[in-house]
């Protein structure tokens, strides 16, 4: 986008807030920014690009590190596998509550993120693998 002064919206403005699930489809599938008159799209070629310059940037060693990151919480951070987990905690509890989950959440909510979680966790986990064998090649 040639204004990247505002963030790309992934889904419509709504009062409630999205399913995850509605911003993965809206990422992967439709890649269009959801903002009112807006006619971005998502150049997955230059993403693509981006990502790996900012690999190749990175010394080996630090762009592991980057990855394991993801896969565990520390104190002051909610990385990605572990944030999904506690999404489930989240959506419980709001059904506990009684206020209503947001729509477009899967019927079977906890199975579905499991789900998602174990996917991004062998998905990291597979790039520090090739990651590490293409070290031990270089060396």
């Amino acid at each position: 986008p040639p204004d990247y002064q505002r963030g790309l919206m992934l889904t419509e403005p709504a009062r409630q807030r999205p399913s995850l699930f509605q911003v993965i489809h809206a990422f992967v599938l439709i890649g269009q920014d959801r903002a009112p008159h807006s006619n971005w799209f998502i150049n997955y070629d230059e993403l693509t690009r981006s990502l790996f310059k900012e690999e190749q940037l990175l010394e080996a060693d630090m762009w592991i590190k980057t990855l394991r990151a993801q896969l565990h919480e520390t104190p002051d951070q909610r990385i990605f596998v572990p944030w999904i987990s506690d999404f489930i905690d989240e959506l419980e509890a709001e059904e506990r509550s009684g206020r209503s989950i947001p729509s477009g959440e899967p019927a079977d909510y906890v199975r579905a993120y499991e789900d998602l979680s174990e996917v991004s966790a062998l998905i990291l986990e597979k790039r520090i693998e090739e990651k590490e064998q293409q070290q031990t090649r270089r060396r």
